[in-house]
C-alpha cells in the first residue's frame, strides 16, 4: 500500500520500469515541465502544465511550483490538497541513420502522487529559498537569475512525494546515468543495445540479508513417482542449505502451454514480476533475501491455470551465478514442498539430488495437468545459464523480447 491507502499495483511490462532513485533524479531534472492533477467539483481531473524544479532525498521527492495566488487551481489545491503530477519527455527520431539504442522512439515519464502544501517565505526554515533555487536550476538559471516584482503576485508550493508513490519508466531498459538524456543534433549517436537480458534477471532490496537459515524441518517423503496434488490452491516453497556462504537461489514458474512450451515470456512470476498480467493463477510471495534465508515462496491457484496452461516448471537458479563464481553444487538439499494455501498442510515434497558443478539453474520439478487432477512429477533438469532468458529458451521461446 501506498502513503495514501493506494494498492501498489505492479507495472505490466517490468523491464520498462526505472527503480533507481539516482536515474528517477536525473530524469526529473532533465523533464521540460510538470502536469499537475487535482480534483474538481465533478469529481473529475483538472491538470495544468507547469514549471517546476526537483529535490530528492532518502526520503521521496520534492517537487516546486509556482502559481498565481488566486485561480481554480489553487482553490481545488487547498480544498483536495494530495494531487498527481506527470514529468515526461520524448525522443522521435527523424533520421533513418540514426539510431538511439537501435531504436526511433524512446521515452521517459515520472509519475508522482503527493501532498501539495504552500511554502511561506516568513516561515522559519520553510525551505523558500531551496525551492526557488530549484526552479531556477531546472531551467539553467543562476542563483540571482530571477525578478523580484514576482514575489507580488507570486506564492511557491511544494509537492512531497514519498518514494513509495513515484513511478518511473522508459521505453528500453536503463541501467546507467548516460541513458538518461537523449542525443541532440550534432551528437554522437548511442548505439548501446538495450539491455533486456541484464533488466529480466536485476534485484532489488534495501538491506542486506539478515536472517537466520530458513530450512523447516523434513515434512515429508520425497516423492519418487507422479503425486497427485488434492487441493486446489497451493504454495510452492523452495528450500535448501548452503554449504559455507549464502547462495542467493531464485525459484520461480514457468506456465507451460502444450507440448511443454514457453508462449511468451510473461508466462512467469518472480521477484522482478510478483504478478502476471496474464493469469490470477500464479503470484510470487517471497524471495529469500528479503525474508528467510534459504526459503522462496510463490502460490498457484491449479484451477484457474488448468483453463491455459498444461504444466508448470517448477525452475530455480543461482542469482548472478557467473560474476558471483557460484552453481547449484554450491548448495546442499535443494528440494520442493507443496502446502495446502488454507491450511498450510503439507501435500507433497520432492528432494532433487546432487547437482553438477557448472548448473546454474534447473527444473527441479513439474507439475502436470491430468483429467483427474494435477500431479506432481520428480522430473529434473538442468541448465548451464541462470539467466532467464536462456532458461526460456530450454522451453521452445527463443524470441522472448516483444
Amino acid at each position: 500500500m501506498s502513503k495514501y491507502g493506494l494498492r501498489k499495483v505492479p507495472m505490466r511490462k517490468f523491464e520498462h520500469e526505472v527503480k533507481e532513485k539516482e536515474l528517477i533524479a536525473a530524469i526529473l531534472d532533465t523533464a521540460p515541465f510538470v502536469v499537475v492533477s487535482a480534483v474538481d467539483e465533478d469529481g473529475l481531473p483538472y491538470s495544468v502544465p507547469l514549471c517546476y524544479g526537483a529535490v530528492c532525498d532518502e526520503e521521496g521527492v520534492r517537487l516546486y511550483i509556482h502559481s498565481a495566488r488566486e485561480g481554480r487551481k489553487v482553490d481545488l489545491w487547498r480544498k483536495e490538497p494530495v494531487v498527481t503530477c506527470v514529468c515526461a519527455y520524448l525522443y522521435n527520431n527523424t533520421d533513418p541513420d540514426f539510431y538511439y539504442r537501435d531504436v526511433f522512439h524512446d521515452y521517459r515519464s515520472v509519475m508522482l502522487r503527493g501532498k501539495l502544501t504552500q511554502v511561506k517565505r516568513e516561515e522559519f526554515r520553510s525551505r523558500h529559498g531551496e525551492a526557488v533555487q530549484a526552479m531556477l536550476r531546472h531551467y539553467g538559471r543562476g542563483p540571482s537569475h530571477f525578478s523580484v516584482p514576482h514575489y507580488a503576485w507570486m506564492d511557491v508550493f511544494v509537492v512531497t512525494c514519498p518514494w513509495e508513490d513515484v513511478s518511473c519508466k522508459a521505453e528500453g531498459p536503463m541501467a546507467d546515468m548516460k541513458y538518461v538524456k537523449f542525443p541532440e543534433k550534432g551528437d554522437p549517436p548511442v548505439t548501446d543495445p538495450n539491455e533486456y537480458e541484464w533488466f529480466m534477471c536485476r534485484k532489488y532490496f534495501e538491506t542486506p540479508p539478515v536472517a537466520a537459515d530458513g530450512r523447516t524441518a523434513p515434512l515429508l517423503p520425497s516423492v519418487s513417482g507422479p503425486a497427485k496434488i488434492d487441493a486446489s490452491k497451493i504454495v510452492v516453497e523452495t528450500d535448501w542449505s548452503d554449504r559455507a556462504e549464502h547462495v542467493d537461489v531464485d525459484a520461480y514458474p514457468l506456465l507451460l502451454k502444450e507440448g511443454g512450451k514457453l508462449e511468451r515470456r510473461y508466462d512467469i512470476v518472480f521477484y522482478n514480476q510478483p504478478e502476471t498480467f496474464r493469469t490470477e493463477g500464479a503470484k510470487h510471495l517471497e524471495d529469500d533475501i528479503e525474508n528467510v534465508l534459504g526459503l522462496e515462496k510463490y502460490c498457484l491457484d491449479l484451477d484457474v491455470l488448468a483453463e491455459d496452461y498444461e504444466s508448470v516448471a517448477l525452475v530455480a537458479g543461482v542469482y548472478d551465478a557467473a560474476r558471483s563464481g557460484k552453481d547449484l553444487s554450491s548448495v546442499s538439499g535443494l528440494r520442493v514442498i507443496l502446502k495446502d494455501a488454507s491450511t498450510g498442510e503439507a501435500l507433497a515434497s520432492y528432494a532433487a539430488g546432487e547437482v553438477p558443478a557448472g548448473k546454474q539453474a534447473m527444473q527441479i520439478a513439474r507439475l502436470a495437468k491430468a483429467a483427474d487432477g494435477w500431479y506432481l512429477l520428480p522430473e529434473e533438469k538442468t541448465f548451464d545459464d541462470w539467466l532467464i532468458p536462456s532458461v526460456f529458451a530450454q522451453y521452445g521461446l527463443e524470441h522472448w523480447r516483444e
